[in-house]
């Protein structure tokens, strides 16, 4: 091949002797003519014109390959993420469509991961966006480095990641997988001299069993994560069908008007007197009968309706608090995953203005997770609900992740004392430490303490000895639908007005 294109190169070149050579003779031949000035011209002017295509073409070739650096990098752009450097979303996307194809044409399965770094907005708000974008570089690495070859790993963007693996018919496969990702993750991570303890919430969907496309996939993993989330962190969950289920149930129930507050009394224990009502959700279902938040919450939360059912909540306790006692206050628990929403409190606010219910007679209850879920947001939905005369409880305290600073900083008027601490009074003295510690550390901040689960008098008795305000649970009374609370307060002499 080269010794050919040798023979052509000479060939060209002998050939362009020989018409330049007879040029030169044919313009001596006719000297009157003056063509050798017009064959110098022409001679020159091709050299010119030869020059100027080499470097054109240079230029365009340099243009082209300017243009084809930019559309790899707007392409990796567009399918990785620029943090971690690993696929994203859209690239997820394919992956799942890729493998829905091969699933389907050899009969095989895999499974898709949905992984929540826990409290990783902690790291943010403490050290900054820097450190929190190395934690998340150095958690890519060691997903990459903890799964195979074949493994597929992505980040979703935030503090949520994804991973995709071939799967067998039993499901002991993907479980002994997210156990590895959870070992591989609580190793303490080293960023820019600062240990950081990390933990993770995992959903695990598997195809075909759950799902058959890329959508419906992605969404049965994030369901299974928000669940594995409200298990507690640094879990896995694998998804059960059942909560789809639930989901359409509860969809629909709500549509039709059957949940309902009933609501519990919260006594002064110094005098007896009713003081505040708690409302607690009830699903009135139409097989099962009345239905406790259990049944219901967490499904709730995973599927998004849990905005709808605590909007209808607030908008019948607002209607029956106006005929009770102006005095009586109203409390109603808000869901972690609501802390999420800046302009919660100017709904709430909002809603009860217009069924005509005084911001000073509702207290909103929340549990220490949504300090741990966005604390500055939460922060900001307190500031402006206390701000209109809204009174904010700290639920179920010492069972969560607040810290002291939270306490201090945070502008709650009460601290519940969680019910499995009261009902270890008898039995337990570590936990009658423990009451007595929170009565005295929220009588120091100007805290009123409300103790949740009473159901003896000897426990009503110790609480009112140890200082402790208030106090709610069975031995004053159950849970109440709408008519039976008016016959409770009319006896106990907290007398409705209408």
């Amino acid at each position: 091949m080269a010794t050919l294109a040798i023979g052509v190169m000479l060939a060209i070149w002998l050939s362009t002797v020989d018409i330049i050579e007879w040029l030169y003779v044919y313009s001596r031949q006719h000297a009157g003519l003056h063509l050798d000035e017009l064959f110098s011209v022409l001679l020159v002017g091709g050299v010119v014109a030869v020059v100027i295509l080499v470097l054109r073409d240079r230029d365009l070739r340099r243009e082209v390959h300017c243009r084809e650096v930019a559309e790899r990098t707007a392409e990796r752009l567009v399918r990785y993420d620029d943090i971690t450097g690993l696929p994203n979303r859209r690239l997820l996307f394919e992956e799942l469509n890729r493998r829905i194809v091969g699933a389907r044409m050899h009969g095989s399965c895999f499974a898709l991961f949905f992984l929540d770094l826990d409290r990783f907005k902690a790291v943010n708000e403490s050290y900054g966006h820097g450190t929190g974008d190395d934690l998340l570089r150095a958690v890519a690495e060691r997903l990459v480095l903890t799964l195979r070859p074949q493994d597929f790993v992505a980040r979703l963007g935030g503090d949520e990641f994804a991973v995709v693996i071939n799967a067998s018919t039993e499901k002991h496969v993907e479980h002994h997988v997210a156990r590895r990702i959870l070992f591989s993750l609580a190793r303490p991570f080293t960023v820019h001299g600062v240990r950081h303890e990390m933990s993770a919430s995992i959903g695990i969907t598997r195809f075909p069993d759950d799902a058959d496309g890329p959508e419906s996939l992605m969404r049965c993993a994030d369901t299974a994560m928000y669940r594995a989330k409200s298990s507690g962190r640094n879990t896995f969950t694998t998804y059960d069908k059942a909560m789809e289920e639930i989901s359409g149930q509860l969809r629909e129930s709500l549509d039709k008007g059957l949940f309902h507050p009933f609501y519990q009394p919260v006594i002064d224990l110094k005098t007896g007197r009713v003081v505040g009502l708690e409302a607690l959700a009830r699903w009135d279902h139409p097989t099962k009968g009345i239905l406790g938040p259990d049944a219901f919450i967490a499904v709730a939360e995973d599927s998004g309706l849990i905005e709808e059912l605590f909007r209808q909540m607030l908008q019948q306790l607002s209607e029956h608090g106006k005929a009770w006692d102006p005095g009586l206050r109203i409390a109603v628990n808000i869901s972690p995953y609501q802390f999420r929403d800046p302009k919660l409190s100017s709904r709430i606010l909002q809603q009860i203005a217009a069924a005509g219910f005084s911001s000073q007679r509702l207290d909103v209850e929340l549990t220490e997770s949504a300090l741990v879920i966005d604390v500055e947001t939460t922060r900001q939905v307190i500031s402006e609900l206390k701000a209109q005369g809204v009174r904010v409880s700290l639920d179920d305290f010492g069972t969560g992740y607040s810290s002291l600073r939270y306490l201090r900083e945070l502008p709650f008027d009460s601290i519940k004392i969680d019910r499995s601490f009261v009902q270890r009074i008898d039995s337990d003295s570590g936990s009658r430490k423990i009451i007595e510690s929170i009565i005295d550390l929220s009588h120091a901040l100007g805290y009123e303490t409300v103790a949740e689960g009473v159901e003896t008098r000897e426990q009503a008795t110790w609480l009112t000895e140890a200082g402790c305000d208030l106090a709610q649970g069975y031995l004053f009374s159950r849970p109440l639908p709408r008519d039976e609370i008016d016959t409770f307060l009319l006896a106990t002499n907290a007398e409705p007005e209408g």
